[in-house]
């Protein structure tokens, strides 16, 4: 983005001088009556255009060398180079003007030509520099715009996909048709079923629109949709989450997890007689999620789901979501924030 700044700067400043210049003098000489419009369309005027296009390249460039390889470390050095640059854009500007109207178009240069010369000179450096800065500001606005709008769409796409799980015709309806076979002999278990039933959906609504959320948070969710799946199906899986306390405040992604989890449940095959391994870990700032591959050969996948979570990962960490297969193993490295200092 900084030589694309400078770069407009450039092209700016090498058409306002290389078309204001002689305009301006055109202008001016014109509403002194000092010359007719007639004057001003012949072919010979044209040579001042080309002096002034000429002349911005050169201190342009001239400009350009300077930033390139000079080095700026403390206010003095950076003063010092600015009036070297001044001074060497003076004399670079006042010859090459008696050079071109005596010797490329010989039609003499007068003094007070030679002066606004110059002083167009002085002017450069300053202009370069806010053109740049305002080419850049305006960047980083449209940028930091774009990239708001990109983690908005992000984030909702994440919601929509965690919501059409749950609200899936099919999810409802095992889940209540499970309710309804344990309401009446195990009333214990129905209340607990639909505390977890409120849970998973309570956290989907509460953190839906946050960019991180604690890790305990994250893994609670997760324990009440497991705890839904477990009362489905028995035994169907084995997980284990081993985190330490002190790691519960790291920050993660709301509904990373659960995205995962549910895509190892979408793709492999579990039941009761054999449960699926899956595990949960932390490798420094790092989130493993590893379970066995049993593939599914029934499953039409768009993979929606985990590219969404790719890449609003990495819109909020800067560090991408990496999915690895390794004897056996399927392994989704989900980054996350430490807060301890680790």
């Amino acid at each position: 983005m900084k030589s694309s700044k400078f770069r407009n700067a450039d092209i700016l400043v090498l058409c306002l001088i290389g078309f204001g210049m002689p305009t301006y003098y055109k202008v001016k000489y014109l509403l002194d009556d000092l010359v007719t419009v007639t004057d001003l369309l012949v072919l010979e005027a044209l040579a001042e255009y080309v002096f002034s296009f000429a002349l911005a390249g050169l201190l342009v460039g001239l400009n350009h060398y300077f930033r390139k390889f000079s080095q700026v470390n403390t206010a003095g050095r950076a003063l010092a180079q600015l009036l070297v640059l001044l001074l060497i854009s003076e004399l670079v500007s006042v010859t090459f003007a008696l050079f071109f109207f005596n010797v490329v178009y010989p039609t003499g240069v007068p003094a007070s030509f030679l002066f606004d010369t110059a002083l167009v000179s002085l002017f450069v450096p300053f202009l370069l520099a806010g053109l740049a800065d305002r080419t850049f500001f305006i960047d980083a606005a449209l940028h930091a715009e774009k990239q708001a709008k990109r983690e908005e769409e992000l984030a909702l796409a994440a919601r929509y996909e965690a919501l059409k799980a749950r609200l899936s015709p099919h999810f409802l309806f095992n889940s209540l048709n499970t309710l309804a076979e344990i309401v009446e002999s195990e009333p214990v278990l129905a209340v607990q079923f639909i505390e977890n039933m409120a849970a998973t959906y309570r956290y989907i609504l509460e953190k839906r629109d946050l960019p991180l959320v604690a890790l305990e948070e994250e893994l609670n969710a997760v324990r009440a949709l497991l705890g839904l799946l477990d009362v489905r199906h028995p035994g169907a899986l084995d997980v284990t989450i081993n985190i330490a306390s002190k790691d519960n405040s790291a920050q993660i992604v709301p509904l990373a997890l659960q995205t995962l989890i549910e895509n190892i449940l979408k793709h492999n095959q579990y039941s009761t007689n054999a449960p699926l391994g899956v595990r949960v870990y932390l490798e420094e700032d790092t989130l493993v999620v590893q379970n066995e591959l049993r593939p599914r050969a029934d499953v039409a996948s768009t993979g929606t789901g985990l590219r969404s979570l790719s890449e609003r990962v990495l819109q909020i960490h800067k560090r991408p979501l990496l999915i690895d297969h390794a004897k056996g193993l399927f392994l989704a490295r989900l980054p996350v924030l430490r807060t301890d200092g680790a």
